[in-house]
């Protein structure tokens, strides 16, 4: 199944965006206002650059099985970043995503776009904990999909199923590679911003 395979296949990335991410520091509430700050323009670069081809590419087949305009995350990252006091046009950069051309690289990327949704809601609560965030009142990307996060995660699951096969697994866990590595350098990218 292509959903282990890639799991499988990304398993060190993973590792290494925890690192990056401030899990640990999520998880005791010992995060800072300026790494929730870093975290969200990272996840703004990454998410405004995916959506925008994905929707230049019109993929309408994608769009479609997938309701993609009720998964559109940016927006809401724009709102967080204006409610700690940073505007969304000074931190974004674009990134070269030509490489997404078709169904399957698209999903690729999709892979780890939606795969961050699904710790969400386990986020916002620790986020809402943290008494150096006691001054936000709501954080609207971790609650992107409120408790529709389980369905939302089903139906990527099941257009994945349905779409990928022996024949085109490989180019869909090159193209998840490629957005781990993305994520990677737009991290590292960010940690020495000033925000």
């Amino acid at each position: 199944m292509i959903l282990t395979s890639i799991k499988e296949s990304t398993r060190e990335f993973h590792q290494e965006i925890e690192e990056l991410a401030y899990s640990n520091k999520i998880t005791d509430n010992s995060l800072s206002l300026e790494e929730y700050k870093r975290i969200l323009v990272v996840n703004y670069i990454f998410n405004k650059n995916l959506e925008n081809k994905i929707l230049e590419n019109n993929d309408i087949k994608l769009i479609e099985e997938l309701d993609f305009y009720s998964r559109l995350k940016s927006s809401l990252i724009e709102e967080d970043l204006r409610n700690v006091g940073i505007d969304p046009k000074e931190v974004f950069k674009a990134i070269d995503l030509s490489h997404i051309s078709d169904l399957y690289s698209s999903l690729g990327y999709l892979y780890l776009s939606e795969g961050s949704t699904l710790g969400g809601n386990v986020i916002c609560k620790k986020l809402k904990e943290n008494e150096n965030l006691k001054n936000i009142d709501k954080f609207n990307f971790y609650g992107c999909y409120g408790d529709n996060i389980g369905p939302k995660w089903k139906i990527f699951c099941q257009v994945m199923a349905k779409e990928v096969n022996e024949v085109n697994e490989d180019k869909v866990i090159n193209s998840a590679h490629k957005a781990f590595n993305n994520y990677i350098i737009i991290f590292k990218s960010v940690a020495n911003f000033s925000l």
